[in-house]
This record gives C-alpha cells, sequence and structure tokens, in this order.
C-alpha cells in the first residue's frame, strides 16, 4: 500500500519538476519556470522572460522536499549566515580598534617598564642607604671607642701613670705636648688712695667732654681773661694824681 502511494507522490513531484510553473519571490514573479540545474543551495531555471537563480527557500514546497530542503536546513543556513556576517563585524571592528588597542597596550608595557625600574632604583638605594648607615654607624663607633681610649691615656699621662700597653702617646694623637692647666694667679688687692696723675687720667679718660681740645682753648682763654681783668685796677690806681692819694 505504501510503495504505490510513494511511487504515485514521486511521479507527481517530478512531473511538476518537469512542467511550467510560476515561481514567486522577492525579486518578482518568474511564469512558466523550468528548473534546469541545482547550484549550491539554488536552482538555475529558465522563464518566460529568460533564465534566473531561485534560492530554496523561494521553491514551492514540493520542490523544496525534491531537492531534499527543509525549514531546519533554511534555519541553520539563516544562522551561519548570521554567524558568519557577526564575526565579518566583530572582525572590522577589531581592525578599526587595533590602532587603540595597540597603543593602550604599548601605554601600559611603557608605564609597567616604568614601574620595575623605580621599583629597582628603589630596592638598589635602599640597600645603600643601608650600607651607608650601618658603615656610618661602624665609624662613629670606632671613633667612639678611640676617643675613650685616648681620654683615658690623657687621664694617665696627667696623672703620670705608666700608659697602657697598646696605647699610642696623647702627643703624637694632637700633635703636640699635652698642656698643663697652670693655677691661677691669685687676685691682686687696688689701691686704695690712687696717685693724682691717675685720677686725672681716669677723670680724662672717662669723660669725652674733656677730650675735645676746644673745650681746653676756651679754658686757657677763660683764664687770661680773668687775670687781664685782675690786673686791670691795679694799673689804673697807678696813675691818679697825687691829690686823690690818700695821705697817712
Amino acid at each position: 500500500m505504501k510503495a504505490p502511494l510513494l511511487t504515485f507522490l514521486l511521479l507527481i513531484i517530478f512531473t511538476a519538476a518537469g512542467s511550467a510553473l510560476d515561481i514567486t519571490t522577492p525579486d518578482g514573479t518568474f511564469k512558466d519556470v523550468v528548473v534546469k540545474k541545482v547550484v549550491g543551495e539554488a536552482v538555475s531555471v529558465t522563464h518566460s522572460e529568460g533564465t534566473a537563480l531561485i534560492d530554496f527557500d523561494f521553491l514551492p514546497p514540493a520542490l523544496q522536499a525534491q531537492y531534499g530542503w527543509s525549514a531546519e536546513k533554511s534555519a541553520a543556513r539563516k544562522a551561519a549566515k548570521e554567524a558568519e556576517m557577526k564575526r565579518i563585524a566583530d572582525a572590522e571592528k577589531e581592525a578599526d580598534e587595533a590602532p587603540k588597542r595597540a597603543a593602550m597596550e604599548a601605554a601600559a608595557k611603557k608605564k609597567a617598564e616604568e614601574d620595575r625600574i623605580a621599583a629597582e632604583e628603589k630596592a638598589k638605594r635602599k640597600v645603600e642607604n643601608a650600607a651607608f648607615e650601618s658603615e656610618i654607624a661602624k665609624t662613629a663607633e670606632q671613633q667612639a671607642a678611640e676617643a675613650a681610649k685616648l681620654r683615658e691615656q690623657l687621664d694617665r699621662e696627667r696623672k703620670g701613670l705608666p700608659p697602657l700597653p697598646d696605647a699610642v702617646p696623647v702627643a703624637k694623637v694632637i700633635g703636640d705636648k699635652v698642656p698643663q692647666t697652670p693655677e691661677p694667679p691669685a687676685p691682686t688687692r687696688a689701691a686704695l688712695a690712687p696717685g693724682l696723675g691717675s685720677v686725672s687720667n681716669s677723670i680724662v679718660n672717662e669723660n669725652t667732654l674733656l677730650q675735645n681740645p676746644w673745650v681746653w682753648i676756651g679754658i686757657v682763654v677763660g683764664l687770661i681773661v680773668v687775670v687781664i681783668l685782675f690786673m686791670l685796677p691795679t694799673a689804673n690806681r697807678t696813675k691818679l694824681p697825687p691829690k686823690f692819694v690818700k695821705r697817712n
């Protein structure tokens, strides 16, 4: 029963494929279409106005079944095309963004290299500073020990004690003999009554007015005037007439 029915259906399909038919596609309607051959996922046909290439999706269901085309295959092909289009778009986008991305990567690489160099320099300075501080501490410790030893040797020399076994004389260290501290002199009592010369000198030295020569010139001129005035009455008295002379 099934075999005759399948044969009948195939006969109808082949008959339809061999006879003229009309097919409508997005590009228009083709009349008196006759399929000539399969080209990929389409068929090459002749129609009333010439030839055309019609996709499997636009064929009548009978022709789609004849060529093994189904809705599943159409959906799969559509998904594949969309994926390919997406891949192409992503590739184009990546190509457009490649210079920017390369510049960002170069900047990040340069920054990383600068950070690495800065970290190495910082670590190097830290090691150098630690070594320098250690050397300073060691030198300070040595100097303190030498100073303490020198003070001890100096004290022993001042006290007349023998030097230490491995001590260097202080004179060789400082380049000269160790100065002895002299006894302070006894204070002298000042005289209660200084001489006249010393008093006058102290008065003159302490008084800046008396150090001015014009002051002394004025004093001398004043003394001369006083002497002249004192001598004037005596001179006038000698010139009076005899009648004005008092008689005893």
